[in-house]
């Protein structure tokens, strides 16, 4: 592979995961929690598949709920630990995004389609504080992915 894939291959999916966080803020503004939700799980998702692009160069062709932990740990273990260091515990790290990607990930179907078993649409599960706190913990994966990026544009692993 050239290194022109590596290089734009993972920014496509940091562009792309940057569009559904912004989405999420408008849904947001606009009431829509779980149109906004969906957006940040999506988003997360996106942001973890770059990781591993920037890590591994390849990523499980599957969702992010469906990853083993040992495809995790492989990834974590090769996160240079001057990137853990620069990334204050409280804002984001990298073992607590994947833990939130697997949190959020159990309301993916549920924010797109509702609770079918009860018979309740999407639009009526979901409240104002749940929509800010998954858009918070999707800015933390923004946050440390452009921590990565930065470290590994000076000093590239080999």
């Amino acid at each position: 592979m050239s290194a022109k894939w590596f290089e734009d291959y993972p920014l496509s999916f940091m562009r792309r995961a940057r569009s559904q966080l912004n989405a999420a803020e408008l849904h947001l503004e606009s009431y829509q929690y779980s149109e906004c939700i969906s957006c940040c799980i999506e988003a997360m998702e996106l942001f973890l598949k770059s990781i591993f692009l920037l890590i591994k160069r390849d990523y499980p062709p599957k969702h992010a709920y469906e990853w083993k932990e040992s495809e995790i740990i492989e990834v974590l273990k090769k996160i240079p630990i001057e990137v853990e260091d620069m990334i204050t515990p409280n804002i984001a790290n990298f073992p607590r995004m994947f833990l939130l990607a697997s949190f959020w990930a159990k309301f993916y179907t549920i924010s797109k389609y509702g609770q079918k078993e009860f018979n309740v649409g999407a639009d009526r599960l979901f409240k104002s504080l749940d929509a800010e706190l998954a858009l918070k913990h999707t800015k933390e994966f923004d946050f440390g992915i452009v921590m990565l990026t930065n470290y590994l544009e000076r000093n590239p692993l080999s």
